[in-house]
């Protein structure tokens, strides 16, 4: 009878490497608490020229909940600039998947609202 070859066994393949990208927040995905909102300062050249409307932003939130980048998706050139300046300044509970921290994107939406009586008082 002819003897069975050895079969050596190695070490057990690495772990997959851990996506160091932030995450889409959607679906079954909650955003964390948000800690710190900052209102934007509606600009007052968009209220005179009586602009109002909405403006989308894509956020990225590093791990420990401060906003990392901001980019307009969506809304007039006139109030992005004020809603950057804004959403820049919000924090969030650091997100964590698995018990670490993650960095996480999002859509932000804000509105603006011109309201004709408003300027007329000033």
């Amino acid at each position: 009878m002819g003897s069975l070859p050895t079969v050596i066994e190695g070490p057990p393949p690495p772990p997959p490497p851990v996506s160091r990208e932030p995450v889409r927040i959607g679906g079954q995905l909650q955003a964390p608490a948000l800690l710190k909102r900052v209102d934007p300062i509606y600009p007052y050249i968009a209220q005179a020229a009586s602009i109002d409307g909405v403006v989308i932003l894509d956020a990225i939130v590093d791990e420990h909940g401060r906003i990392q980048s901001v980019k307009v998706l969506r809304g007039h050139s006139l109030l992005a600039k004020a809603a950057i300046d804004a959403v820049q300044q919000w924090e969030y509970e650091p997100l964590k998947l698995n018990g670490t921290p993650t960095a996480f994107e999002l859509t932000v939406s804000l509105w603006f609202h011109f309201d004709d009586k408003q300027r007329r008082r000033s």
